[in-house]
């Protein structure tokens, strides 16, 4: 919260709109800092609601969901909303993400990406950026259960990142604009990359696939990490656990222009179980 002192005729009001926009983007990059800066004064709450939601990535639980969901709609600025991390399976979590319907960047659970593609019509025509806690069977209900709004959804998608292995079910035909691919991976061997990845290595704008993993060993790598890496070039290790960017700040850095999952190049280290 801002000094009182530091306000007035005088103080940091004093400035032009254009200035003050120019300071709140430098500052306003969380949740938590957006809520304070809403609470200065009445034209601080004005600049900050509508010119900086758009920027910032909003972290949503079931027990925040309902208090965001009042907020926006008070206001009218579910339309404002451009990056949302949601968790959670609830009709109310399935509502905010169909209103917010000028989303960029979703994560969500498969329960709420359903609800998505289950509505009158994607309206959610600027969302190319889908992160996925869970996938398993997602993709034959996508195909089969959605009235072909799930397949004109994961068409118009370029980046998508899963939490978990890729599902048996998972059809690579159904992402032809899909130019970034992510998945998590327990132990990562040659076998595993080739099973999990078969249904990907064709699509015609694929550049880059990304593994995940927390099985790793802080040395160099070794001989067989080496030649596993080097069976495609486009494939990229990142590691999560000790001393590493979780993953939320790496999904944040799309909306602040930071580092993200796509964007992170880690040392070489030994993988385990190989």
């Amino acid at each position: 919260m801002a000094d009182r002192s530091c306000l007035g005729n005088s103080g940091i009001l004093s400035l032009p709109n254009e200035i003050l926009l120019h300071i709140i983007s430098l500052t306003c990059d969380s949740q938590s800092n957006f809520r304070s800066l809403l609470l200065i004064d009445k034209r601080f709450y004005t600049l900050v609601q509508f010119d900086r939601l758009p920027h910032i990535p909003i972290r949503l639980n079931t027990n925040s969901v309902r208090s965001f969901s009042e907020f926006i709609a008070l206001h009218e600025l579910a339309a404002s909303v451009r990056y949302l991390w949601i968790n959670g399976t609830s009709s109310l979590c399935s509502d905010v993400v169909n209103s917010c319907n000028n989303l960029v960047s979703l994560a969500c659970s498969k329960t709420v990406l359903y609800s998505l593609c289950c509505s009158t019509s994607i309206k959610h025509t600027d969302l190319t950026e889908l992160t996925l806690f869970d996938n398993w069977r997602c993709w034959h209900y996508m195909v089969h259960h959605t009235d072909r709004r799930g397949i004109e959804l994961c068409q118009q998608i370029t980046h998508l990142r899963i939490h978990e292995p890729v599902s048996d079910d998972f059809s690579a035909e159904l992402f032809p604009s899909l130019t970034h691919f992510s998945y998590s991976a327990k132990q990562i061997t040659a076998a595993s990359i080739i099973g999990q990845l078969a249904p990907i290595y064709h699509l015609p704008k694929i550049n880059l696939i990304v593994i995940t993993t927390f099985f790793w060993a802080d040395e160099p790598a070794d001989e067989r990490t080496r030649l596993m890496l080097s069976f495609d070039k486009r494939i990229r290790i990142v590691y999560f656990g000790s001393g590493e960017p979780v993953e939320f700040a790496l999904w944040c850095g799309r909306a602040r222009q930071m580092e993200t999952i796509w964007t992170r190049h880690a040392r070489i280290r030994r993988l385990v179980g190989l």
